[in-house]
Parts: C-alpha cells; sequence; structure tokens
C-alpha cells in the first residue's frame, strides 16, 4: 500500500515521535542513548532546526522541534537511518530498527505547544522510572530550568512565550509541568488528556483541508487546495512546464516521431 503524501509547513513547531519496531530497549544502552543524542544535535545543526523539547526512552523518542525551511523528513530521516546503522553495527544484526517512519503532529496553537513540551519531558515520570523529570538524564527538562548548560533545547525559544523574562518565564513553565502532571494523575492514559488531540492519519502531519495557507508538499511545491478535478487549464499547464519540461518539449516538436514522442 502506498504511503499517503506527507504536509510541511516551513518554520512551524511540530511533535515528532517514533518507536523501536518490536519495542527492544535499545536505548537502556547507555552507548546507543549517546549516539543518538550526537545524532540529534549534529542533524540539528546541520538541518537548522530548533530542539524545543526532547526525551529519550529505552524503545521511543519524543521531540518537540522547529522546522527550518528544509523538509523535515530529511533530518529525521537521518537520525534513524543513522541510529539504526550504528544499532545494527553494535549488535551485529541486520534489519530495521525503527517500526515505521517517523510520526510529527503541527502545532498549531499555544495552549497544545505547552502542554507538549511538558508531556514530552514527563514521559519518564509516567513510566515510573522518576519522580521528577530533573532525576532522568535522557530529557531537556534541566536544560530548560536552568540546572544544566544547554545541550540541545534552544532555550530562549522554547520559553520565550512563558513570561517577560527567563526567570518569570522558568517558573511559568515549571507550572505548567505540574497541572499536566498532576491532570495525568486523575487519567488512565495520557491520550485522555483534554489537550492531546487523536491524530486520525499519522501519515500526515497536518490534514490537507486544515493546512495553513504557507504548507509545502515534502516535494516543496505548494499545496493546492482546490479540487483537482476543476484546475483551470492555466494551472494544469504551468504545472506542466514546471515538472515536465521535456514532455514539453518533445510534444511542441515536429521532427519527433510518435515512438520517440510517446511519454
Amino acid at each position: 500500500m502506498a504511503r499517503k503524501p506527507r504536509i510541511f509547513f516551513p518554520h512551524g513547531n511540530f511533535h515528532v515521535y517514533c518507536r523501536v519496531s518490536r519495542g527492544e530497549p535499545v536505548f537502556e544502552d547507555r552507548c546507543e542513548a549517546e549516539h543518538w543524542v550526537t545524532t540529534l544535535r549534529e542533524t540539528v545543526r546541520l538541518h537548522r532546526l530548533k530542539v524545543l523539547a526532547w526525551c529519550l526512552m529505552s524503545n521511543h523518542y519524543h521531540l518537540v522541534l522547529r522546522s527550518g525551511r528544509e523538509p523535515l523528513w530529511r533530518a529525521m530521516a537521518r537520525i534513524q537511518r543513522r541510529t539504526s546503522w550504528h544499532f545494527n553495527r553494535c549488535a551485529g544484526v541486520k534489519g530495521r530498527l525503527w517500526q515505521s517512519r517517523y510520526q510529527a503532529k503541527l502545532i498549531l496553537d499555544q495552549a497544545y505547544f505547552d502542554q507538549a513540551v511538558a508531556y514530552v519531558h514527563l514521559n519518564p515520570v509516567a513510566a515510573g522510572i522518576v519522580s521528577d523529570p530533573a532525576d532522568y538524564r535522557w530529557c531537556g527538562h534541566n536544560e530548560l530550568i536552568g540546572r544544566s548548560a544547554p545541550s540541545l533545547i534552544d532555550v530562549a525559544e522554547a520559553l520565550v512565550c512563558y513570561g517577560d523574562n527567563l526567570p518569570e518565564s522558568r517558573r511559568a513553565y515549571l507550572e505548567q509541568v505540574k497541572f499536566v502532571q498532576e491532570a495525568r494523575s486523575h487519567t488512565e492514559s495520557v491520550r485522555e488528556l483534554p489537550w492531546w488531540k487523536p491524530i486520525a492519519d499519522n501519515e500526515q502531519t497536518v490534514e490537507t483541508p486544515d493546512a495553513p495557507a504557507e504548507a509545502v508538499w515534502f516535494d516543496e511545491h505548494p499545496v493546492d487546495f482546490r479540487d483537482p478535478r476543476c484546475l483551470p487549464l492555466e494551472i494544469v499547464a504551468d504545472w506542466f512546464e514546471q515538472v515536465l519540461p521535456e514532455a514539453e518539449r518533445r510534444l511542441r516538436s515536429r521532427t519527433q516521431s510518435p515512438q520517440h514522442g510517446r511519454l
């Protein structure tokens, strides 16, 4: 079954996540965890991303990222490909490490952003590993509250909407984390929280009719929201000139034989 095309929003905030294929605790191995973190750091630099929250668990990861102009799939493909290659080489195995290509949810409002950042850093608490995310090594919580130097997170960008200055922003962030944790403690699942909007189709970052005007497909062509069955002829002709210039040249040529002119 063919994959559905993904929509990408330049300079958008995304909640990104993926799980190891069979749920093995791959990242309980410190070497594998450190390699994932290093790969993420290098990829952020190369693709000009901003990390706003991150957490690496034993068999999955969560990120809140701000994209650049490049489609997000390029950066995420690099992370998952390099992590898979490193694990297979060290473990002496072959095959796929991740259960799928990464999943992503476009964050369209501040309330969802605040909750997503808190949720990501509360993953080890929800798993019963620690009672305070500050005690978990493989997440960005301590970077945001100032207990460790920024390693992956762009602290200023992550906290800019929490307050007018850094101390105020950090206090507001901590209050948000406490609020989400208290809400979580009264539910059986994080997906039952009111701010967690179910993703009906994880193969897309956002459904086409709901995409912002700036959205583009992952081949970097703008999304056209009109019914493709009703496109004006000039739109079709413009697309034809951009995508199939060689085909147009052949069709215009008077010297092409029917056989050579076939598309």
